[in-house]
């Protein structure tokens, strides 16, 4: 694969209703995907594989082994991670995206 236009940045839990759509709106704009699952026990991870299919180009769990099955919500360690991963990642652009968001262009006519 070559340098991708643009990746987002996507990190989620438990969000297997709605994420599958939100990936898919992604790929159908031209994004490729790199998912940050945070300890997801409802099938979010497999919503994600399925739904970006090969515009996944990375994949990692952010639950710790020292932690537990519920923990409280860290977004400075998401927001961290997703730094260095905008920092190491080629890319032209990247969005820091979220499970249930839809970026529409305000112009019909650009994706």
């Amino acid at each position: 694969m070559g340098r991708p236009p643009l990746v987002a940045i996507l990190a989620a839990f438990n969000e297997a209703d709605i994420i599958g759509a939100a990936v898919e709106h992604l790929v159908r704009q031209g994004a490729h995907l790199y998912f940050l699952d945070d300890g997801s026990t409802d099938g979010t991870v497999e919503a994600v594989r399925a739904a970006a299919g090969e515009k996944l180009i990375g994949w990692e769990s952010l639950a710790g082994p020292e932690e537990g099955p519920v923990r409280p919500f860290q977004w400075s360690r998401i927001l961290e991670r997703k730094a260095v991963l905008a920092a190491s990642i080629d890319a032209e652009w990247f969005i820091h995206q979220d499970a249930d968001e839809f970026r529409e262009s305000p112009w019909p006519h650009l994706s």
